[in-house]
């Protein structure tokens, strides 16, 4: 890259020295693995080769109901006549009766004491319960995710058989729309949004439902990679026959910071490339299933009714 761009390439360019070189080839690669839009190219494909061998596993807890719990008006503190062997901190919880949905700022294992987000608002007294986990942390770095969480139960969509077992992401927005703290209720999730992302790509989820069981769930995912260097042993995920394109993309950063005339054209060559890469992406798709991107049209005697639920 640096001889392409008309640099020495004996480790005395400032462009090598600085890290520019290694700096403008991580942006790319980081900017095609985020699905960003690269030189004007939609890159949110769900890489093949991006993507995790093994998803993410959860395990969707059901709540926790038991024994009673006493409150105190105008007090955040709380106490369970029986105590859940693990932490309930982060968990939703609500007093039977109430319509109000407190979180649970402070719970340690196997202690009957606990602290809401604020003061209880009803009356004091002693009331059935219930705790509810909705928000799970991945535990590994997510770069982004590509596809439905998979559960191996039925939702309570109606989309259709096609959809059961999968449960599908909103934007928080919509998500907050769609299922809103008032209407919570048990049952297998169907929507969940992405709702915190730290500083190390750790994610939390929010699921739409809380289930009546523990319940797998697994994640896909593309995992946030490592930063290349200046070695052999450091090679990009990118498959082998599409690696230029970060040559190109790198190329193209350091010539518009010389002002070199030719920086448009490695734009050009760059794009190329990248739509090269989402091309094969959708190829190795389609070649997995003869039914991708095909209407099927529905089989049976019959044809349904515009807007009934009655075949005709």
């Amino acid at each position: 890259m640096l001889k392409r761009c008309g640099e020495l390439s004996d480790g005395t360019s400032a462009y090598d020295t600085g890290g520019d070189v290694l700096g403008y080839i991580n942006s790319v690669y980081r900017g095609i693995l985020a699905g960003a839009n690269e030189f004007g190219v939609d890159c949110g494909e769900p890489w093949v080769w991006a993507q995790a061998s093994t998803p993410q596993i959860l395990e969707l807890k059901p709540a926790y109901e038991t024994g009673t719990v006493t409150l105190t008006n105008g007090s955040a503190s709380a106490t369970f006549s029986s105590a859940p062997s693990y932490s309930v901190a982060g968990w939703y919880f609500r007093a039977q009766g109430d319509t109000e949905w407190y979180t649970v700022s402070a719970h340690t294992a196997a202690s009957t004491s606990l602290t809401l987000d604020q003061t209880y608002l009803g009356s004091s007294g002693s009331y059935n319960f219930k705790v509810v986990k909705l928000d799970y942390a991945l535990s590994t770095a997510v770069c982004r995710l590509v596809a439905p969480i998979n559960i191996y139960k039925n939702t309570h969509s109606n989309m259709g058989l096609a959809e059961q077992g999968n449960i599908f992401e909103l934007d928080p927005n919509t998500f907050a729309r769609k299922w809103p703290r008032v209407l919570l209720s048990e049952g297998i999730p169907e929507s969940y949004a992405v709702v915190a992302r730290g500083t190390t790509d750790l994610i939390t989820l929010r699921f739409s439902h809380y289930v009546s069981e523990s319940t797998r769930a697994e994640v896909p995912y593309i995992p946030v990679a490592d930063d290349l260097t200046d070695s052999g042993s450091s090679i990009p995920l990118i498959p082998f026959g599409s690696r230029e394109v970060l040559l190109h993309g790198a190329s193209y950063y350091i010539m518009l910071d010389k002002s070199d005339n030719r920086a448009d054209a490695e734009a050009m060559l760059c794009k190329a490339k990248l739509q090269a890469l989402v091309h094969n992406n959708r190829k190795q798709l389609s070649l997995a299933g003869n039914t991708y991107g095909k209407l099927i049209p529905r089989r049976g005697p019959g044809r349904r009714r515009f807007g009934s639920n009655i075949d005709e």
